[in-house]
């Protein structure tokens, strides 16, 4: 790890010494999920409808990137995520569980120019782009469960420590320049890999346990990732 971590500091500072004549640009994206939902059910006694608290995840994150030729960007992104889950009803308590995550993730991006040649201006205006991009992921969080403890007669929370290190490709990127200086940035799906390791502070009272899994995940679902890219 010390040694991936100094390859890419020089990595990082030969790009910017590269990029003096070239171009850079940053990016940043929000996204916002809320969900809760109604059930109705309908017997002999008449009908009932039970709400489910909501639940909700959040995802911020910023990049920075350094053009070393006219098809290839190296940088580095920060990214911080959360999120509150309704687990379910214990005595009458709704219970929760809450993640809490921070990463840094360098990541390449190689573009390729759909509609047209660039100009030897270098104007960008009207260019759709496919953008492609490999990223890494380090990153440290904690998760915490809430449940009922019968004897106290109250809700406590159990936290975990949770790192991970992953690698990702999303193959379907593109952007799409407004104007030379502004592009749209969209993204469907992605493939990665990542290994987690959670200290388990709770099954055995002051004894840490480790548990340590590996995913590997397909995605292609209908979410969209949208974001803006300055260029400067």
């Amino acid at each position: 790890m010390k040694r991936f971590i100094s390859i890419l500091a020089a990595l990082i500072v030969t790009t910017t010494l590269m990029a003096q004549e070239e171009r850079f640009f940053v990016s940043g994206n929000f996204n916002f999920n809320w969900n809760n939902h109604s059930t109705k059910t309908t017997d002999l006694l008449g009908s009932k409808t039970e709400d489910t608290p909501a639940s909700y995840d959040y995802d911020l994150g910023f990049q920075g990137h350094y053009m070393i030729s006219e098809r290839i960007a190296v940088g580095l992104g920060f990214n911080y995520s959360g999120s509150k889950t309704f687990l379910f009803n214990s005595f009458s308590n709704d219970l929760y569980g809450y993640t809490s995550l921070i990463d840094i993730s360098p990541s390449v991006i190689y573009s390729v120019n759909i509609n047209k040649q660039l100009r030897e201006n270098n104007n960008r205006d009207h260019l759709f782009q496919y953008t492609p991009e490999l990223a890494l992921g380090i990153g440290i969080g904690n998760l915490s469960t809430e449940y009922w403890h019968p004897v106290n007669e109250s809700i406590q929370e159990n936290k975990d420590d949770i790192s991970y290190f992953g690698v990702s490709l999303m193959p379907l990127n593109f952007n799409y320049f407004i104007n030379n200086n502004v592009a749209l940035s969209l993204g469907f799906g992605q493939i990665s890999w990542i290994t987690i390791k959670n200290t388990d502070n709770f099954s055995t009272p002051n004894v840490e346990r480790e548990i340590n899994a590996n995913q590997f995940a397909l995605t292609l679902n209908n979410t969209i990732r949208i974001g803006l890219r300055l260029y400067f």
